[in-house]
């Protein structure tokens, strides 16, 4: 059972132009969760206009088998509507090793890391190549 709610897991740190989301030893078991999470980022996010990096925390997440299909999805349109760039990270291989498939059959960005420090240094790294644009040919 999760303690804290999902509104309380999501952090948006607006100096840094940075979404923090933590999903640590958080259990998705039903549709209606999955819903719950879109609608916490969404009210964070929705009024914002401009587009955001996010950080999420995987470290002990676990999602249920029959709600696989609904969080990817919510994930692609997450992506696709406030993300310039996502990195998710977990300590655990495996984990990391289900968000690399998971973002690969739903489409969206891949980019995981083993630490919390890690995934700060890509977000760095995305925001230095959004600054520098389009590679020049």
């Amino acid at each position: 059972m999760n303690v804290r709610s999902f509104a309380q897991r999501i952090q948006y740190e607006s100096s840094q132009n940075l979404l923090h989301i933590d999903l640590s030893h958080c259990s998705i078991e039903h549709p209606e969760q999955v819903d719950e999470l879109r609608r916490a980022i969404d009210s964070l996010l929705g009024s914002l206009d401009h587009k955001v990096y996010a950080v999420v925390n995987y470290e002990g997440f676990e999602l249920a088998p029959g709600v696989e299909a609904a969080y990817r999805e919510m994930m692609r349109l997450n992506q696709e509507h406030y993300s310039l760039g996502t990195v998710r990270y977990s300590e655990d291989l495996y984990t990391r090793t289900v968000l690399r498939s998971s973002a690969t059959r739903g489409r969206f960005s891949g980019n995981v890391c083993g630490s919390l420090r890690e995934a700060l240094e890509r977000i760095e790294h995305l925001k230095a190549e959004h600054a520098a644009g389009p590679p020049k040919l």
